[in-house]
Formats: structure tokens, C-alpha cells, sequence
């Protein structure tokens, strides 16, 4: 984030946004206003991070429409 703030950067992306250095990293840029954007490996990580985080933008790199989500989602940010 240090990185991202430097740029000052609206947004990130983070990878195997379960586990529990990523899950520390959502709560951290939430603290700095940087939006995350979450990657995860299943389904039901999704739904983990959007109830237990509250994560707008959390992406499941298994979906068959991953490439057209991952596009809309930047676009959003």
C-alpha cells in the first residue's frame, strides 16, 4: 500500500484475497480510502469477503467469465 499511496492510487489489486495477509491488506486499504479488488479461487470465498468484509469488488478467478468481470470491475474503479 505504501506503493499505492505513493502513486496515490484509488485502487488495488490483490491475489488470493482470502487468506490472512490479504484479508489484513482489505482492512488496511480501507483505513487509507484505496479500494480493493479481490481475487479468490472459489465461489464461496466470494461470499466470505462481500459478508465479511464488505468488499464491493471480489472476483472468482475459476468463473468462465473472469476476463469480462475482471474488465468491468476496472472499469469501475
Amino acid at each position: 500500500t505504501a506503493l499505492a499511496e505513493s502513486k496515490e492510487a484509488k485502487s488495488v489489486i490483490l491475489l488470493a484475497a482470502s487468506s490472512a495477509l490479504s484479508k489484513m491488506m482489505i482492512r488496511f486499504c480501507k483505513t487509507r480510502g484505496i479500494t480493493p479488488l479481490c481475487i479468490v479461487r472459489k465461489a464461496e470465498q466470494v461470499a466470505d469477503l462481500r459478508t465479511n468484509l464488505d468488499v464491493e469488488h471480489v472476483l472468482d478467478q475459476t468463473s468462465i467469465f473472469f476476463s469480462q468481470e475482471l474488465g468491468a470491475a476496472i472499469a469501475a474503479l
